[in-house]
């Protein structure tokens, strides 16, 4: 309980060693409890790095994890009066060393860089309303003024389109999905900063 956390206030350091392959899960919970504690208690620690769309939040604004995950909140000003639609969960056996948040400044999307000796990986975890591109417009902004080399965006856009959704999902692409789903492709997926760059949407 308390104030959601910043960045300046999860732990710098930890013993666990770096961890060679990161496994990710994403789900929707559709700011259900139920759903979400469901979800935890299914992972049985198989995954390293969980992105949550619409997860349940309390009357603070503060959500459910179990005590092996850091839970990462979107960094809003103080006292931003929206309430977050995304959360990404680490795992304890992440070193804390390896990882750094992302300022966005939006309550739909949480980032965070991801390092090791190697290579560094950006990880965004989005929700996109399906009433308008708000939340695209601000990643394009954000992505357009930051370099980044390998980025990875995760989330649930709202948005139809034969690039990325099952031969089943057809009917939904009407030409206002599809003019929706352009605005997505042009100003997120083709710029100049996509170097590189892999969307995973639901």
């Amino acid at each position: 309980m308390g104030k959601q956390p910043t960045v300046i206030e999860y732990p710098t350091m930890n013993e666990h060693p770096p961890t060679p392959n990161i496994k990710i899960w994403q789900q929707n919970t559709r700011r259900s409890l139920d759903a979400q504690l469901a979800l935890l208690n299914s992972l049985k620690n198989r995954f390293d790095i969980v992105c949550i769309q619409e997860p349940h939040f309390d009357f603070q604004n503060l959500s459910r994890a179990t005590r092996v995950w850091h839970s990462i909140y979107p960094t809003t000003p103080p006292g931003a009066v929206e309430r977050p639609r995304v959360l990404t969960l680490i795992h304890e056996r992440i070193s804390t060393n390896s990882w750094t948040q992302i300022q966005v400044n939006s309550p739909d999307i949480v980032a965070f860089k991801i390092s090791n000796e190697n290579q560094d990986i950006d990880i965004y975890n989005i929700y996109n309303d399906c009433e308008h591109s708000m939340t695209i417009q601000t990643l394009a902004n954000h992505l357009n003024n930051n370099q980044h080399r390998n980025t990875l965006l995760l989330g649930d856009f709202n948005r139809h389109h034969p690039m990325w959704d099952d031969e089943r999902n057809g009917h939904l692409f009407t030409a206002a999905n599809l003019d929706a789903a352009e605005e997505l492709i042009v100003k997120v997926v083709y710029t100049p900063s996509a170097t590189r760059l892999r969307l995973v949407t639901l």
